[in-house]
């Protein structure tokens, strides 16, 4: 028969109380570890986030509506421009064209877009900006006439003009409006007649049928 000190259960007990703190004080250590990690990672890629929005000049959903109204006011601040000699150039002309690296002489009308949008602080991420059909991906064109006219175009918007001549989108514009069966407009290298080899800058009114698709730059 063996015999047992009446003291060791009272050691057994301490020491399992003992084990027990330091498991608790080592888990702790690790959540408190695993918080700081996920903390920073979220905060990184919020970042990464914010800095990938600024640098694509898109902005949030919360400015739209001001982003929109100050691309309208650009706009319209440039109505009455005129070529200097009837041949893509002059002053006005010229910093349009040079936001796509070209210079006089060059069909201006996107130019003026992107001219339009650079100083409202939208970049376009391509380096064709300067050609009419590029303003049009798949991703963000949401009007296009006969297929896809459920959503109404919003002020601010690219344009295009789809010229069978050409087999393609070769005119673009900003939509001011969108009322019943007309579209009123800003366009860059046009005239009173509405053509896409103007002199200036106009205000005009299309018909919607004219128009061929509707892009969105300004959205997420």
């Amino acid at each position: 028969m063996h015999y047992i000190s009446p003291q060791r259960p009272w050691l057994i007990l301490l020491m399992s109380l003992a084990l027990l703190w330091f498991i608790g004080q080592t888990a702790d250590a690790q959540n408190r570890s695993w918080y700081s990690v996920h903390r920073s990672f979220s905060e990184g890629v919020e970042i990464a986030s914010s800095q990938f929005q600024a640098n694509a000049g898109i902005v949030s959903r919360n400015d739209e509506r001001t982003t929109r109204a100050k691309i309208l006011s650009i706009a319209r601040s440039q109505i009455g421009v005129r070529e200097k000699t009837g041949n893509n150039d002059g002053f006005d002309v010229e910093k349009y064209l040079a936001t796509t690296g070209l210079g006089a002489g060059y069909a201006w009308c996107a130019a003026y877009v992107n001219w339009v949008y650079q100083q409202a602080g939208i970049c376009k991420p391509t380096s064709l900006q300067a050609w009419s059909p590029s303003w049009f991906p798949p991703e963000r064109t949401y009007w296009s006439v006969g297929e896809n006219e459920y959503q109404p175009p919003m002020p601010g918007d690219v344009f295009g003009i789809f010229f069978s001549s050409k087999g393609r989108i070769a005119h673009v514009g900003i939509i001011e409006d969108w009322n019943g069966k007309y579209a009123n407009t800003i366009e860059g290298n046009t005239n009173d007649a509405g053509s896409r080899e103007g002199d200036g800058v106009y205000r005009k009114i299309r018909l919607k049928k004219q128009i061929s698709k509707v892009s969105n730059w300004i959205k997420i």
